[in-house]
């Protein structure tokens, strides 16, 4: 039986645990408004007008990231739960950066598709991206394009993180691959 006493208790508690996700919420708000004031104030500081990546597999967490309103979201799924953030909206010399990278790499003739039909599971990629009259969308299972490690590290660059953990059963296997080429 629960005593008078401890019920309020209870409610002040969840009322201080409501009050502190409130606060939350706001911040995450207020930050928002912050980077897309930022984002603004740059205008449009790249031709790159859609950029998807995901990189995942059976057992390994899936990473995508998406380019929203100048800003570059990353969605983690590990486990079946996802979580939702901004990781950082790019500057004009970090977008030229990157647009220069996919030039160097020579991106813009990617083979359509890099499958591997030896392994069952593994690692899936998938890139869509659009800059200015360019388009390229291609999907890879346990292969890569070459120079795909570079393709990664101008991702790091362009978001100011490193995103894709060497713990991950993907990144294992692209360094297993990239060894043995």
């Amino acid at each position: 039986m629960v005593k008078g006493g401890d019920y309020v208790d209870c409610v002040n508690k969840m009322h201080i645990a409501d009050m502190k996700i409130s606060e939350n919420v706001n911040t995450l708000i207020e930050n928002i408004a912050i980077k897309k004031k930022q984002f603004n104030s740059n205008k449009k500081p790249t031709n790159i007008t859609k950029f998807e990546f995901f990189i995942g597999g059976f057992t390994s967490t899936d990473i995508t990231l998406k380019l929203e309103e100048g800003a570059i979201v990353l969605i983690k799924r590990d486990s079946g739960r996802s979580r939702d953030r901004i990781v950082h909206i790019p500057s004009k010399e970090e977008w030229n950066m990157f647009s220069n990278s996919l030039k160097k790499l020579n991106i813009w003739n990617w083979k359509k598709d890099y499958d591997n039909p030896d392994i069952l599971d593994g690692t899936q990629w998938e890139l869509s991206i659009k800059e200015g009259s360019s388009k390229l969308d291609c999907y890879g299972s346990n292969q890569y394009p070459p120079e795909f490690e570079v393709f990664i590290n101008a991702i790091h660059k362009l978001i100011n993180e490193i995103v894709f953990d060497m713990n991950d059963d993907f990144e294992n296997v692209l360094i297993t691959r990239l060894i043995s080429s």
